[in-house]
């Protein structure tokens, strides 16, 4: 199940310190490169990506886009920062790229997801 609020789930092995690394600088792109996160573990690329897809059932690009989309949600649910802004604290450099993946991920539009979940 997909966590979308932030909640870490224990990921254990060699992928640790990438998680980990991943859920720290997500919305760094040149943080994100996975010649550096392969490096925070000591091992190649595709090591990396066949140990992420076996610890977590994510591809490594698709594992950093969910941590961002959670951020941005959690961002959407307790901020009043425009989406714009979210999208940008998320790691989205394009704003069409960040409604175009919130909305196949959520369902709903940034905009439409945040007047369903607002917290007061």
């Amino acid at each position: 199940e997909r966590k979308s609020d932030g909640e870490e789930e224990d990921v254990g092995g060699k992928i640790s310190p990438a998680v980990l690394y991943i859920r720290r600088n997500f919305n760094n792109k040149e943080a994100m490169r996975q010649e550096r996160i392969a490096g925070v573990c000591g091992i190649s690329i595709s090591h990396l990506r066949a140990l992420f897809k076996r610890e977590t059932g994510l591809s490594v690009q698709d594992f950093i886009i969910q941590t961002r989309l959670a951020k941005a949600a959690f961002l959407l649910r307790n901020t009043d920062n425009s989406i714009m802004r979210i999208a940008m604290e998320s790691g989205f450099t394009q704003i069409a790229c960040f409604n175009r993946m919130f909305l196949r991920t959520f369902g709903q539009s940034p905009s439409a997801f945040r007047k369903q979940n607002k917290t007061e």
